[in-house]
């Protein structure tokens, strides 16, 4: 089979970075910002505290809605509270240290994506 001529072949658009791929990002933590276990179970906790909370809370009121049962409504409000409970041990067990670490390598991780970002749109707007 031949090779089709240069101007036929189709360029591959590149789509710029999502919002999975910042959370994939930030989630890789520096190895030398967290070495004991202590740090570990805190790092854990504050990665998980929101997913825990917003869906638990949010699959106990789909379960009110389905079935009239007040006790879901409870149990929103308990696993919500625990939520908040897994934050403050994160925060108790991180430190001001982890913390510290923890906000500037997001920082720094998300203004890059964002330069990124505009890059790739730019690049997609003059291709075009």
């Amino acid at each position: 089979m031949a090779d089709k001529p240069q101007e036929h072949r189709r360029k591959k658009q590149v789509s710029p970075p999502g919002l999975c791929l910042l959370l994939l990002r930030i989630c890789r933590m520096p190895k030398d910002a967290c070495a004991s276990k202590n740090c570990k179970i805190a790092f854990f906790l504050l990665l998980t505290n929101v997913p825990v909370g917003i869906g638990g809370a949010a699959l106990c009121v789909l379960l009110h809605g389905l079935s009239g049962k007040i006790i879901y409504l409870w149990a929103a409000t308990a696993v919500y509270a625990f939520s908040w409970l897994m934050l403050l041990l994160g925060i108790f067990l991180a430190g001001r240290e982890l913390a510290g670490k923890v906000s500037r390598n997001t920082r720094r991780k998300f203004a890059a994506w964002k330069r990124l970002r505009k890059k790739l749109c730019q690049n997609c707007a003059t291709s075009e």
